[in-house]
């Protein structure tokens, strides 16, 4: 398929969005870890920012643990993608 150019610029878009999906595939786990963190330590709820700011700092730190940190990135990217595409197929799905 790569030979044609329809299939060549196919290939290209599907590639590109591959990465953004990459790119943007911890944000989910993140947001959710934060969430559960900020309301267990603090007892009170804050926003959306401020909940992907503590999952960021904490899996920032947990990242860099020899060895279990690449594990556990994979395993947030592995979740997150996942998120991402039961999230979407519910945008997708008809509701009538």
């Amino acid at each position: 398929m790569l030979i044609t150019f329809f299939g060549w610029s196919l290939s290209i878009l599907i590639i590109l969005l591959l990465i953004l999906a990459l790119l943007i595939a911890t944000v989910p786990v993140k947001l959710l870890a934060g969430e559960i963190i900020y309301n267990k330590i603090l007892k009170k709820e804050a926003g959306k920012l401020m909940y992907y700011l503590v999952g960021a700092v904490l899996f920032a730190i947990v990242y860099e643990i020899p060895f279990l940190g690449g594990l556990i990135r994979f395993i947030a990217l592995i979740i997150g993608l996942g998120a991402i595409v039961v999230w979407l197929a519910t945008r997708a799905r008809p509701t009538g």
